[in-house]
C-alpha cells in the first residue's frame, strides 16, 4: 500500500478497467446515493457537469462515470468530508477519481489545482465545481481535454452533445 495525499490505497496491477468517480460535495434534495451528480434535474449541478462541462448526453453521462457525493444534507463538514474521502479511498482503491471543486479536493487531502491530476495511480484530476468559472474562456476545452487524455472511453463521446461554447449555453 501507498499513502497518496491524504488517501491509503492499494496499488494494483491488471483486471478491469475501473469507471472514473465523479466526486462532488453533498445533494440537498435527495439522500439516496444513487442521485448523487445526477443528470436531472435541469439546472442541476449534475445536469450542468453532464451537458454543459463535459459534453455528454444524459445515457453516456450515467455509462461513463460513477458519481458519489461526500455527504448528504444541507450543511457542509470539513472533518465528515475528510472521514467521507478516506472511506471512499479504501472502498474504491482503484477508481480513477474527479474532484470537484476545491471543499472535496480538500476533503482528499490534496491542494486544488484545476485541471490538473494532484494524485498519480489511479489518477485524481481536479476540476472546479460544476457551477464555478466555466464562464472563463477556454476552461471547459481544458476540462475536455484533461479528462480525455486521462479516460479514453470518456475521449471518445466528449462534447457530442455539441454545446461547446459557453455563451451557447447561456454562461456568457
Amino acid at each position: 500500500m501507498v499513502r497518496v495525499a491524504g488517501c491509503i490505497r492499494a496499488r494494483r496491477r491488471g483486471g478491469l478497467q475501473v469507471r472514473p468517480i465523479l466526486i462532488g460535495e453533498f445533494n440537498t434534495s435527495a439522500a439516496d446515493p444513487a442521485y448523487a451528480l445526477w443528470p436531472e434535474p435541469a439546472g442541476s449541478v449534475g445536469d450542468h457537469l453532464c451537458r454543459i462541462v463535459l459534453g455528454l448526453e444524459k445515457t453516456r453521462y450515467v455509462q461513463l462515470f460513477e458519481r458519489r457525493n461526500l455527504l448528504v444534507g444541507d450543511r457542509w463538514s470539513d472533518r465528515d468530508a475528510a472521514e467521507a474521502a478516506m472511506e471512499l479511498c479504501w472502498t474504491h482503491d482503484r477508481a480513477p477519481l474527479v474532484l470537484l471543486g476545491a471543499r472535496v479536493a480538500r476533503a482528499f487531502g490534496v491542494s486544488f489545482e484545476p485541471f490538473t491530476v494532484v494524485i498519480r495511480e489511479p489518477w485524481a484530476l481536479c476540476l472546479p465545481h460544476p457551477l464555478d468559472h466555466w464562464n472563463e474562456l477556454g476552461s471547459i476545452e481544458r476540462a475536455r481535454a484533461s479528462l480525455s487524455a486521462l479516460y479514453p472511453a470518456y475521449a471518445r463521446f466528449a462534447g457530442s452533445n455539441r454545446q461547446r461554447d459557453p455563451k451557447e449555453v447561456g454562461l456568457g
